[in-house]
């Protein structure tokens, strides 16, 4: 479950900071309510970022989705081509030496910003349900990390079961 670092201002007066776990940046409004500080830190929050790593199809042995079936005929054993230096469409990872024949070197972060402006914060301070808060959140052009993560599937950049796997909820 990712983590997100807070610092905000108890009833007391006193600064208090701590580190949040949640699924999604829209959850981080519950925990913080759970820790008694949604009505103090919906005044001063200006937004909430929610990050995940998603592994990086390797390079050397990644296979294109519509190439894949004309070329090896549906064969999982013909040898792929290296990828070009432009992608673009879906991949999927094969496994060569280059990359420990897992299909994937190295991790790319897919991000879910939730910017708090008068409306949202209104919403924070009422408590409104997370599913209330999403709606609007889209409204004013939040991408959820699921569709983030669509942008890397459709660049080619990672496999759509790879942003399954990272994004289920």
């Amino acid at each position: 479950m990712p983590a997100y670092a807070f610092e905000a201002l108890t009833a007391a007066g006193q600064t208090e900071k701590g580190l949040l776990e949640a699924e999604t940046a829209r959850a981080a409004r519950s925990l913080l309510r759970s820790r008694g500080l949604v009505p103090l830190t919906s005044s001063s929050l200006l937004g909430v970022l929610a990050q995940r790593l998603v592994r990086r199809l390797c390079p050397h042995c990644a296979v294109p989705l519509s190439a894949e079936a004309a070329t090896t005929g549906g064969n999982e054993s013909a040898s792929p081509a290296p990828l070009s230096g432009s992608r673009g469409g879906e991949y999927r990872p094969v496994g060569c030496e280059h990359c420990g024949h897992t299909g994937y070197a190295g991790r790319t972060g897919i991000f879910e910003l939730l910017v708090v402006d008068d409306a949202m914060r209104a919403l924070i301070h009422r408590r409104a349900p997370e599913s209330e808060i999403t709606t609007a959140a889209q409204t004013q052009g939040m991408a959820l990390m699921r569709q983030d993560g669509q942008r890397l599937v459709d660049t080619g950049l990672t496999s759509r079961e790879e942003l399954l796997r990272v994004t289920r909820d």
